[in-house]
């Protein structure tokens, strides 16, 4: 379901329909979700740091052996990774046409989208390098 993945990704419920229109783009276009959320969800629970859904790193990507990677898997995961909310499920019922196909939150929690991998990856350096 689209709509878990939003309730994950999602800060704010103004992001929602706009990521929502996000995964909807990358799943026409036949591209992988890549959502960290789903490698989270892979990961499960961390008894080191005792806490569910933590960081993913780079690595995560092409190690975590999962069906519910989405940036080794095509397509949606084969089942739910959480429960999502009213504004999630709007969301993915009625997503925000966009021409984004990408997105990250910055260290202080604003969203920055993209609408190539360029652009996107110039946001990761500006956004989340040190």
């Amino acid at each position: 379901m689209v709509c878990v993945r939003i309730a994950r990704e999602a800060k704010t419920d103004n992001e929602k329909p706009v990521i929502a229109g996000i995964l909807t783009n990358r799943l026409k276009d036949g591209m992988p979700l890549q959502v960290d959320a789903t490698i989270q969800y892979a990961k499960g629970y961390d008894p080191q740091t005792k806490h569910w859904w933590g960081m993913v790193f780079s690595s995560d990507y092409k190690e975590i052996q999962s069906p519910f990677n989405t940036y080794l898997n095509a397509g949606l995961p084969p089942s739910p990774i959480a429960n999502p909310g009213l504004e999630a499920l709007r969301a993915a019922a009625n997503p925000a046409p966009t021409e984004y196909y990408y997105y990250l939150h910055d260290k202080e929690g604003q969203i920055h989208y993209a609408e190539t991998i360029l652009a996107h990856n110039n946001n990761v350096k500006k956004y989340l390098s040190p």
